[in-house]
Parts: structure tokens; C-alpha cells; sequence
């Protein structure tokens, strides 16, 4: 497990701003909640300066953090917007890290319009 708590950020934290001062837009973060534990385990973090920005990064931490973790239940959270994630299968059986980065594009969109 790659846990660098030097990355792990309070995606509520009033300190945190992006280029146009509102508390905590850039902001992300990346969890694990892995099979038989009880708590979220954050293994991706940061801020970005502006949401499309925190999105993006939070796609590509995503991606490498199902790679690296397999099929676990993952809470991605940017900007405050908070989503639970359980990636699908290939019909080989692998995880579909394709379709986890489009369904994840296609929630960035909707939110990117609520804003």
C-alpha cells in the first residue's frame, strides 16, 4: 500500500482555496475501504486550482489506486462532492479501469454544471 500521509488532506478544510478563493474547490481525496475492514483508508490527496483540475487528478489517482488495490469499495471525494465507487469487471474478469474513468468523466461533467 502506498499510504504517504504527507498527501493526506481534510477535503473540508476551510484552509484550502482555489484561484477564485472559494474554500476548498481544488480539493481531493482517494480511499480504500478494503475487504474486512471497518474504515476508509486515504491513499491519494491534494488540491488543484480549479475543480476540472481536482477532477482529473482524482480520475487518474483513482485509476491507479484500483489498479493497485484490485476490486475494493473506493470514496473519491473533489470539491466536496462526495462518490462511492465499486468498479465492474471485464468480461475477463478483470477490473475495467476504462469504464471506472468514463462513468467517473461523465460525474465530473454533471457536477462541473451544478456549479
Amino acid at each position: 500500500m502506498d499510504d504517504d500521509s504527507a498527501n493526506r488532506l481534510d477535503p473540508a478544510d476551510p484552509g484550502r482555496a482555489d484561484a477564485v478563493g472559494r474554500p476548498g474547490a481544488g480539493v481531493w481525496s482517494v480511499g480504500v475501504l478494503a475487504t474486512g475492514a471497518e474504515n476508509t483508508v486515504t491513499v491519494r490527496g491534494g488540491a488543484e486550482s480549479t475543480v476540472a483540475a481536482a477532477w482529473a487528478t482524482a480520475t487518474a489517482a483513482l485509476v491507479r489506486a484500483v489498479e493497485q488495490w484490485g476490486r475494493q469499495e473506493y470514496r473519491l471525494t473533489v470539491a466536496g462532492t462526495p462518490v462511492m465507487v465499486m468498479p465492474g469487471l471485464t468480461a475477463a474478469g478483470r477490473v475495467d479501469v476504462e469504464d471506472l474513468a468514463e462513468s467517473l468523466a461523465q460525474l465530473r461533467d454533471a457536477d462541473m454544471l451544478e456549479r
